[in-house]
């Protein structure tokens, strides 16, 4: 019975280890698409204030006014600073590190195939 157990421990464990690589995976890639949405959310501020800018040209005053109040509100909206939940996330999951915490939950998987097979 002992050896079925140990078995039965091992292979519940790889199943363990199979779940966290797929969260790992996920968080990753969820951190790289927020990446690549902050990047383009610089088109928030530029392509707006050029249009309020466009129709505005005949009175710059008003356009500039309401350019720089729209700019003020999407900083306000979109301040980010590090200890907000978005790029600490993306602190944690963007780094090298995640590959490496990756590929140790393989080793591990490996290790317990090698041990129940070997048994």
């Amino acid at each position: 019975m002992d050896k079925t157990e140990d078995l039965l421990k091992h292979v519940e464990e790889n199943k363990q280890y199979k779940q966290q690589i797929k969260k790992l995976k996920n968080k990753i890639f969820l951190a790289k698409i927020l990446k690549y949405a902050l990047r383009l959310s610089n088109l928030l501020y530029v392509v707006p204030i050029i249009l309020i800018l466009f129709i505005f040209r005949n009175n710059r005053l008003i356009g500039t006014f309401i350019s720089i109040a729209y700019f003020y509100t999407i900083c306000m909206l979109l301040k980010l600073d590090e200890n907000s939940r978005i790029m600490r996330f993306l602190n944690e999951y963007s780094d090298s590190d995640c590959d490496i915490k990756i590929y140790e939950q393989e080793l591990k998987i490996k290790n317990n195939e090698l041990y129940t097979k070997s048994r």
